[in-house]
Parts: structure tokens; C-alpha cells; sequence
């Protein structure tokens, strides 16, 4: 028996099934090979093998399958879609699944790419909860300007001006509530006032000095006033007094402190995040298998392990929408199981929690690019990183702007990020972003549009994790020969600070602003609106200027926005909320 398994280089185990099969009366050609395929009956009886490739990801994307063959899904009925049933053998035979007399060719179910899900598991950070309702405190940069939303004040040498500014003690006195963010009007700092005219000299021989500065004397709630000492106030009297204007919506800049000689101390400051509730939200996937579906001969392999994951790709895909476009309520539902009513949480998707529009012309521009970087990376930023989720069209509109210059050479390279998804980069001084097609956008009707959210200070509040169940139901109530898997998380994501930004054709603005949370709306244009087309609905935008303004008043690169104080255009200089 040794010789004989030397010279037929046969294994142990070998002999062993051949033994028992032997026994068992079975084919022992069956017992020595798993699943053999007859070529005669192969559709490609040649047995040729074409190699297998794989995509960006490392999947094999044609399966190693023979030459000629394509790879069918939900062609013939074999991955046919049964929402709200379970896996039975009376369904594989409805779909015409059963098995015949010959092996089959094994149908691969498609590789999908979850690039939210994946993002928001790796970069956000998980917090973990005890309620379906989370307090998220919003953080970002501290707001160091108070913009000035009263009427002009003209402060003119030697002229005093009644309860707003005293000639001879330079001390002007302004009301707390004309501005937008008084707090930062801490008593001893230093303040200028942008575009307000500020001198050096005496009332003789005077001079410009930069812009008007301030030294903030007293600011205190009891009399709702602030005092300022102006540092370089105008001074000369000779001939044409000097003035200085402090324009409706000036923005009063705050700089250091100054102390005095023996000062050892100012007024405290304080930070307190902006808190708002998040609702998690307990996302579940249910199987049935009947015990007769895995005994059951089909025409193709298709047992338990593929319904399963069949399940797990359908729940990624359902929470991805759930993460992008969720609308955040609670609601109570009748369960008859426990004769009572319970809560049901939904949350709030990240293109509603989006607080900036960006709108473009019909196709990228390089000056889109550069306004996306400065809005998204610089006034109160906590991040130079971004993602940049497109939709189809919204990446074909990329993909078509930095393909068309040699500039853009380097963000023109497709790259694999180290979770395994395709991106392209492009840097500028500000900051980078990665673009990414989300095949979930074009799902929910997005194609269009981009959302740039900064993953890595958001959060993922969750009371439990992908749970992985299985119950036996010949062991319950029901009764069956069958078991039941489920899958269950409870989640929700967070974003984080003040600038994240959805873009998006112009045409599109408006079903933008009405389905977001969108607080501030920009659009890209060469020139400001004007006759017919300055309309009410014009007024509440706000412009980015891709080129300088016809009347030399504003320059390219500006943001800028109607003022119904001025009725007219005015420098963008507000916090975005």
C-alpha cells in the first residue's frame, strides 16, 4: 500500500476518502474532487482560463473565469432582488434556480465601494453613547471681529459728535448691540477698524497712518455701552478739517491687549463649543435561511455565505444614504409584540448638515477651484484637509478641468488613498482636497453635486457597532426550520466647525438651498447683478468675483454681498454661521 501511494504521489487523506467511499457505495470519483466540472458540458469546453485581473482595490474583476465568458448579474434571474422574503427553497425553484444535471458557473456578486461608510469608520472620530440622543458640541475658531451693523459715523477734526465721540478726549461710544459679536470687545485690546481712515501728526501737519486704531476703554453689560480711546483719530483743523469714516458694516478687528505699567491682568476669557442634539439612529438587516436552502442543489453556487453578503453590501449602501441625506426626527411607532408605543430616532445627513452653497457656471473653472480653497480653508478653518464627495457629473466636471491644462499634471493622477479608494489631489497654499466619486450621490439624485466636509474633526456617535445575531427559529415561537441573521448598528455622524461647503451648477442653487441647512450661499460670477437681474432672490446671495468688478469698486478674488442698510454692494465680511 506504501509503494502504491508513492508511485501515484497519492496523499493519505486521499486514500482515506476513497476508503470511505468506497464504503458508502459513493462514486469515488466524487469523493476525491470537490465540485468537478465536466468540460464537455463548460461553455467553454477548451478549458482555456483567461487570468484573472484585478481593479484599484485588489479585486479580481473578471474571476479568473474561461475565456468567453462574461460575468451576468440580474440577467437571467440568478441574483434576482427579494426584498422582505426569506432565503427558502421555494424560492430558488420559482426563480428557476434549481439544479440540473450539470456544474455550474459560479456567478461573483458585484464589488461595491462604500467611500463614506469606509471615511467615516477610519477618520471621524467614534464616541461611544448610552442614548439615542447625543449632545455634539460644534467647535471651531474663535470669531476675532465684531462687525459694526449701525449707521455711519463721520468723525471730523475738532468736531464732536453728541454721544458717539468727544473731540477733545478722543473717546467714542458705541452701543452694544450694533454689533454682531461684542464679545470679543474685551476691555485693554487693541481694535482697527478696516476701511476707516487713520492719521499721524498734529492739527497742522497731519499724515496718513493705515487705518483707524482703537484702544477698547470700558465694556460692560451693566450700561450696554463700549468705549473706545481712538488711537490716531484726525486731528488736523487747518483749512479742510481731516475726517475719518466708519462705515455701516465695518469689521473692528481685534489685536493684542495693552497693558498698563503696573497691570497684571485683563479680563478672563472663556470658550464654550456650540452645543446641538444629534439623533443616532439603529440601522438593522434581517436574513431568513431555511435549513433545506443549503442542501439544496442549485443551478449556480449559491449558499448561505452569499445571501449574507449579499445583506452586509445592501446594509452599507442603505447606511450610506441614511449618512449623507438623513433627515433628523423622532417619531413614536405602535409594536404589537409589546403592546406599546416606542421611539424611532432617524438622523441628519451630512448634506443637511452642510452650512455653505457654492454654486459655478456649466462647467470647473481654475478661479472655482481657488474660491472652494479659500472659503473652505482659511476665515476661522480648523483644517487644510478636505474630501470632496462628487457625484458622477460633478466628477466628470473635475476630471475635464484638470485634464485639459498641463498644470494640473500632478492632480491629474489617479491615486489609491490607503483605504483602497481611487482619488485625485489638488493642493494650493490653503489647503487639499481629495476628490472622490461617492456612487451614492448618483443614487439619491446628487450626481451634480459635490459636498466638502472635513472628516477628521467629525464625530461618530454610536451605542452599538456592526452586532452580528443569529437565532435558531425551530427553537422559538415560530417554529421553523430556519434560522435568522441579523446585523444591527446604531449610529449617526457629526460634523464639526463651521466650513464645509456644497457645490453645485447655479441652475441648481435654489432645490440646493431649500432641501440644506445651508446658511450662507455663494455664487461664482464674472460681474454683480444688475437691472432686471438684481432681483430679491439676487440680494441673498453672496459673490464670488471671478474677475474685477466693472465699476473698479471691487476686485477679482472678492466675496461680496448686498447691504439693504446701503442699498448697495458691499465686501463680504460676516462669520458664517
Amino acid at each position: 500500500m506504501i509503494n502504491f501511494l508513492k508511485t501515484h504521489k497519492m496523499s493519505v487523506l486521499s486514500a482515506l476518502l476513497m476508503v470511505v467511499a468506497a464504503a458508502l457505495g459513493a462514486d469515488c470519483g466524487f469523493a476525491m474532487a470537490v465540485d468537478p466540472v465536466d468540460l464537455a458540458d463548460a461553455p467553454n469546453p477548451s478549458g482555456t482560463m483567461e487570468p484573472a485581473t484585478y481593479d484599484g482595490s485588489g479585486n479580481v474583476t473578471n474571476g479568473g473565469r474561461p475565456q468567453g465568458e462574461s460575468l451576468q448579474e440580474d440577467e437571467q434571474g440568478g441574483l434576482t432582488q427579494l426584498q422582505n422574503n426569506p432565503s427558502s427553497g421555494t424560492n430558488v425553484s420559482d426563480a428557476g434556480l434549481e439544479a440540473e444535471d450539470y456544474d455550474p458557473v459560479v456567478d461573483n456578486f458585484r464589488k461595491y465601494e462604500f467611500p463614506t461608510e469606509t471615511l467615516i469608520a477610519r477618520r471621524c472620530r467614534p464616541v461611544k453613547v448610552k442614548s439615542y440622543i447625543h449632545g455634539h458640541y460644534n467647535t471651531g475658531s474663535t470669531d476675532l471681529e465684531a462687525i459694526y451693523t449701525g449707521s455711519a459715523i463721520t468723525i471730523t477734526a475738532g468736531s464732536t459728535v453728541s454721544g458717539v465721540y468727544n473731540a477733545t478726549s478722543h473717546i467714542l461710544t458705541l452701543p452694544v448691540s450694533d454689533f454682531d459679536n461684542p464679545e470679543c470687545l474685551i476691555e485693554c485690546s487693541t481694535v482697527f477698524v478696516r476701511g476707516a481712515a487713520g492719521y499721524k501728526g498734529g492739527p497742522s501737519a497731519e499724515v496718513s497712518d493705515g487705518e483707524l486704531a482703537l484702544y477698547v476703554l470700558d465694556h460692560k453689560d451693566t450700561n450696554s455701552k463700549v468705549s473706545f480711546y481712538v488711537v490716531n483719530p484726525p486731528l488736523n483743523t487747518t483749512g479742510t478739517a481731516s475726517t475719518s469714516v466708519i462705515a455701516a458694516n465695518s469689521s473692528f478687528v481685534v489685536m493684542a491687549t495693552a497693558g498698563s505699567e503696573s497691570q497684571m491682568h485683563v479680563p478672563s476669557e472663556s470658550y464654550l463649543p456650540e452645543k446641538f442634539d444629534v439623533f443616532l439612529q439603529k440601522k438593522i438587516t434581517t436574513c431568513i435561511i431555511t435549513d433545506y436552502f443549503d442542501e439544496q442543489t442549485k443551478k449556480i453556487s449559491l449558499k448561505t455565505k452569499n445571501i449574507l453578503d449579499n445583506a452586509a453590501e445592501n446594509f452599507k449602501r442603505k447606511c450610506a444614504r441614511s449618512h449623507l441625506n438623513g433627515t433628523m426626527k423622532r417619531f413614536q411607532v405602535f409594536v404589537p409584540e409589546t403592546g406599546g408605543r416606542e421611539n424611532v430616532f432617524t438622523e441628519n445627513g451630512i448634506l443637511r448638515q452642510i452650512n455653505m452653497l457654492y454654486t459655478h457656471g456649466a462647467e470647473l473653472t481654475d478661479d472655482d477651484l481657488l474660491a472652494l480653497s479659500t472659503l473652505m480653508f482659511t476665515k476661522n478653518s480648523q483644517t487644510n484637509e478636505a474630501t470632496a464627495l462628487c457625484g458622477s457629473k460633478a466628477m466628470q466636471r473635475f476630471i475635464k478641468l484638470v485634464n485639459s491644462a498641463d498644470k494640473y499634471k500632478d492632480v491629474g493622477k489617479v491615486e489609491v488613498n490607503e483605504y483602497g479608494i481611487s482619488v485625485r489631489y489638488y493642493r494650493d497654499n490653503f489647503g487639499s482636497f481629495e476628490f472622490i466619486w461617492e456612487p451614492q450621490l448618483d443614487d439619491l439624485g446628487y450626481e451634480e453635486y459635490m459636498a466638502i466636509v472635513d472628516f477628521k474633526h467629525a464625530t461618530r456617535p454610536y451605542m452599538l457597532n456592526d452586532k452580528k445575531t443569529t437565532r435558531d427559529m425551530s427553537k422559538t415561537g415560530e417554529a421553523r426550520e430556519a434560522k435568522e441573521h441579523n446585523l444591527c448598528r446604531i449610529d449617526c455622524v457629526a460634523l464639526n466647525g463651521f466650513n464645509s461647503i456644497l457645490v453645485c451648477p447655479s441652475s441648481l442653487a435654489l432645490s440646493a438651498v431649500n432641501t440644506g441647512g445651508i446658511t450662507a450661499s455663494f455664487q461664482s460670477v464674472s460681474a454683480l447683478p444688475s437691472g432686471s437681474a438684481l432681483t430679491a432672490a439676487a440680494k441673498l446671495l453672496k459673490y464670488y468675483l471671478t474677475a474685477d468688478d466693472a465699476t473698479a469698486k471691487f476686485n477679482k478674488g472678492d466675496v461680496v454681498e448686498w447691504s439693504t442698510a446701503l442699498d448697495g454692494w458691499v465686501k463680504f465680511q460676516g462669520m458664517i454661521r
